[in-house]
């Protein structure tokens, strides 16, 4: 009951073969079998419905690696296109903004990159889209 996701070296182009993160289908089950309640991160259930919402619109998720930093998910649809995304339950602090901006930024290439929160406060950093998830879910991922 559990999604498997790769990690992608960004810059080789090529799938990692270590590491994997997972992903639940049904986060109120994960929640009930390992007994957390309502104490857990509000940050990895966030990352957990922008990872299902990615999966819902098809194509292939993977982990992003680029140098040591990570990118939480690389998109690429069946056409080609591909996209990074960051997830942070808020970035207000500027310090955490730009530990989730680094990574994308570190990428060279055109692709459109974001960094979803909960925060309401959308803007462009770099060439990186800083948009609210529930904006972002309402309008099916922009994809």
């Amino acid at each position: 009951m559990l999604y498997p996701v790769r990690r992608y070296d960004i810059k080789g182009k090529s799938l990692l073969k270590t590491q994997m993160k997972y992903y639940v289908p049904d986060i109120g089950l994960s929640r009930a079998i390992l007994n957390r309640g309502f104490h857990t991160d509000r940050g990895h259930i966030l990352e957990n419905v922008v990872y299902l919402e990615l999966k819902r619109i098809g194509g292939r998720l993977s982990i992003g690696k680029v140098g040591d930093k990570e990118v939480d998910f690389v998109h690429m649809l069946p056409n080609g296109n591909t996209s990074y995304y960051q997830v942070a339950y808020s970035a207000k602090e500027t310090s955490t903004l730009e530990r989730e901006l680094l990574p994308l930024i570190k990428i060279r290439d055109h692709n459109p990159k974001f960094l979803i929160t909960t925060d309401w406060e959308e803007m462009n950093i770099e060439g990186v889209r800083v948009i609210n998830a529930y904006t972002w879910l309402a309008n099916e991922g922009m994809a």
